[in-house]
């Protein structure tokens, strides 16, 4: 092929596209364009709302923002500890801590009201008279379901201000080595 003839179909498919993105388009029925409304019908419901987060959506939405903010987190696993506020290891730096708590306040609110952790039923019935004793110290601790799962909240810092109190008196009943300790007795 020439170039002119190159030239010739280039510059035709290049004016067909201008002539055809130009001219006056007629609005498709029912659609809103920039010029328009939407069009509004008595059967058509009104503003929709977003269907609600699941608890694993927004611990997801959490565990994706503590990452973005320089926190690293796991996509959360049903079942499983949600890790939050406060993770220590030995490398932590003072500078890491003031990151986790930066990274938590950004994006604590996206943490689920409750998170379901699966209990091991020997550990259950281990701990059945300690948290006996803290429900009647007036401590809310949540039973296990059918299906062995347990939804505690994973917020930090929403702790009942009588938990400590009620852990010291019911620690007793929990098999634990640090009861033998002196300042458990």
């Amino acid at each position: 092929m020439s170039t002119r003839r190159f030239a010739l179909v280039c510059a035709w498919v290049f004016g067909a596209a201008l002539a055809g993105g130009c001219g006056e388009r007629p609005a498709s029925p029912g659609v809103a364009t920039a010029e328009t409304q939407a069009p509004t019908s008595p059967t058509a419901p009104a503003a929709t709302t977003p269907p609600a987060l699941s608890d694993y959506d927004k611990a997801l939405r959490y565990t994706r923002c503590m990452t973005e903010n320089g926190v690293p987190r796991a996509d959360p696993v049903v079942g499983e500890l949600l890790l939050t506020y406060g993770v220590m290891s030995l490398d932590m730096t003072a500078e890491g801590l003031v990151q986790q708590k930066k990274a938590y306040e950004k994006c604590e609110h996206h943490l689920p009201d409750t998170w379901p952790l699966k209990v091991d039923p020997k550990e259950h019935a281990k701990s059945a008279r300690f948290e006996k004793c803290l429900r009647d110290e007036g401590i809310e601790v949540p039973e296990p379901d059918e299906k062995g799962f347990i939804y505690r909240s994973p917020k930090v810092g929403k702790l009942d201000p009588n938990y400590e109190a009620a852990e010291a008196k019911c620690r007793k009943f929990y098999e634990d080595k640090a009861n033998d300790l002196p300042e458990n007795q």
